[in-house]
Parts: C-alpha cells; structure tokens; sequence
C-alpha cells in the first residue's frame, strides 16, 4: 500500500494538468502503464521509432529504467493546464546541469545497483555515460531534441484526439469539484486509488508513506490504462500521478444503470461495497466513499467475509478488506446460460488488465 500524506496546502495546492512531454513519457517508460495487448503494439511502434530515428538520449534513459526514471523530461509547467509542447521542451533543453546530473547519477544507480556515490565514481560502462561526455547542458539540449521528434512522429498524429479526450476529463472533474468536492475526485481516479481524510491511498505490493509537503499534480492520459507514480527523491517537487482517462465508447464501471444480477442474490448495498474492494480498502475508506455509517459497512463486510467474497488482512492498525477471485468471477460473469468467466478475464475474453501500476521514485 503507498500511502500519501495529505495536508491542507497539499489539498489547495493539487492540480490537473494536460501535458505533451507527460503523455510521451507514459508510452517511452519501458513499463508503459497501458493492458498487456497495448504494451506488446506500443512497445514495438515505440522501439521502432528509436531505431529509425536514431534516438541515442530516448533509449539510453529507456534502458537504463528500472524503478526510477528522470523527470527533468516532463517538466508539469504550472500557470497553465494545457502548457504548449514548446515551452516543455524549452524547460527540458535548459535545465540546470546539477539538475541532470543529479538524475542520471540516480538513474545509473539503480540500473547497476550502486549506491549514488559509487555511480558517480565507479563509472559503470553506459552509453548515459558516452552521451554525458558533452557536457550535462548538451545532454538536456538532445534529449529536448530528441523528445521533440519522438513526440511529432507518435504523439502528434493523435494528439488532437488525446488532448480533447484528457480536457474533457478535467472540465467532468472541475464540475465534480464544485458540486461534490475534491475528495470525491480523488476517490474516481482509478479502482486502485482511495482518498482518505488525511492520505491519499494505492493499492499496490510496495510499502511506501510518502508526505506530500509540495504540490500533487494528476495527469489524466487516454494513453494510460493502469496508474503511474512518480515520486522526487529530493523532494523539491510534489507527487505527480498519471491516470488513465476512460475510453471512447466504455461504461464508467459503477452500480448504476441496469442492475447486476448478482445483487439480487446479496443486496444492492453488498453489491456497491463489492464493486468497490477491486483494490483493499478500509471500513472507514469505504463509508466515506460511499456514504455509509461505518457500522453498516462492517456488518457487510463481516457477512462478506463469512460467504468467502472478501478477504481481510491488518496492516499495523488499519484493516484492508478485498474481494477474493471468486467474488471477481461473480462481478465479471455476464450470466448468459452455461457461460463462463475465468478468473481474472472479462466477458468476452479479453485478458484484464493488472492491477499493479507503477512507481518511479
């Protein structure tokens, strides 16, 4: 579970922001946050493009990824919510030397397992390190080059669509705002993340407490299907998190509409608490969130929990409740005669995206 502290100046000072630069570090990061069937077409037209466009900065930082990835490349300029790629890519070319430095170092070290000390010194052989031999300043001013060409020749032929799919999100979540408050946002960005009243929760098998003394930055993305977290190590700069905007075409997952069969078997209110448990949550996670009394959630979960639908596991004082994979099988049945929805599959065949996103810190 990644638990981030929320405090007031963190909560007034969160932002949206529609960003060229983010958009393409989303594909280029070497676990693009998308379904398995989208990673496999986007891996091979991202790799294309390195090959073909000869783009040394892009690939050398792609390989040398593993759970941290420099973020002098997606800048999140603020005063605006949809920055012109220009100005990112101005950021990018004239970040400071120490900046670049700083962040290839931690590159390297996680790539070879060096502490940041040994990484400046040792020299590990990596082709970050031939292009860093201009100098920290020419290294930014090619990587802004070469984002550039990454960015026109994938990005752009579908950015039209992107951006008006990602600003359409933030015009929905400004409204739900100003009519139900941020924590409600917050807690409809994705199954997996849960806003409490003082940590913004992730389901994810990684322990991290982090505390958000800077600004929290979300990244809606048409390209993104799981969530993606990238955390400053030096923490000079708040938590950014991309979020995947719901697809053209697809039904919000919610207990709305035509009701489910299976809630004729235990109960609307069971249903929508359920629904909710694809990522652990607390008793109290789900009272705000649904706005139950915190009694009447535990009397479900207790039921749940004694017909095998949930499961439960404490976490220093807290107590995380999730769906088991037969409950999963139940909620993704279709329930047409003698049809058959294998665990952790959708109707239809399609192979469920996983759960897990990813963390770069």
């Amino acid at each position: 579970m990644i638990e981030i502290s929320l405090t007031a100046a963190s909560l007034g000072q969160c932002r949206f922001s529609v960003s060229p630069t983010m958009q393409a570090a989303a594909v280029l990061h070497p676990r693009h946050p998308g379904s398995a069937v989208d990673r496999r077409t986007i891996r091979r037209a991202v790799d294309a493009t390195l090959e073909r466009k000869r783009l040394r900065v892009l690939s050398a930082v792609g390989a040398g990824i593993r759970t941290y990835a420099p973020d002098f490349l997606t800048p999140a300029l603020e005063g605006t919510a949809t920055p012109s790629l220009d100005d990112e890519l101005h950021h990018v070319a004239c970040t400071p030397t120490e900046t670049v430095a700083r962040q290839i170092n931690r590159l390297l070290a996680d790539a070879y397992g060096l502490g940041h000390a040994e990484a400046r010194t040792k020299q590990p052989p990596s082709p970050l390190r031939q292009l860093l031999d201009s100098g920290e300043r020419a290294f930014a001013q090619r990587a802004a080059a070469e984002m550039e060409i990454f960015w026109k020749t994938l990005i752009a032929p579908q950015w039209q669509s992107i951006r008006s799919r990602a600003e359409a999100d933030l015009d929905h979540r400004a409204r739900t705002i100003a009519r139900c408050g941020l924590t409600t946002v917050l807690n409809s960005l994705h199954p997996a993340i849960s806003c409490g009243s003082t940590t913004l929760n992730i389901s994810s098998g990684r322990r991290i407490d982090v505390v958000a003394d800077g600004r929290i930055t979300l990244f809606p993305s048409p390209l993104a299907v799981k969530w993606l977290l990238s955390l400053d190590p030096w923490g000079e700069r708040g938590p950014y998190l991309i979020y995947p905007v719901r697809r053209e075409g697809a039904a919000p997952r919610t207990p709305t509409g035509p009701a489910h069969p299976l809630t004729e078997v235990i109960g609307a209110s069971r249903f929508v608490l359920l629904s909710a448990l694809e990522s652990p949550r607390t008793t109290t996670e789900l009272a705000e969130r649904h706005h139950f009394s915190a009694s009447t959630v535990s009397y479900h979960l207790a039921h749940m929990h004694r017909t095998g639908l949930v499961t439960r596991e404490r976490a220093g004082k807290r107590v995380y409740y999730r769906r088991t994979a037969k409950a999963a099988t139940l909620l993704d049945q279709d329930f047409r005669p003698g049809a058959v929805v294998a665990p952790g599959r959708r109707a239809g065949g399609v192979t469920a995206p996983e759960p897990e996103g990813i963390v770069s810190a």
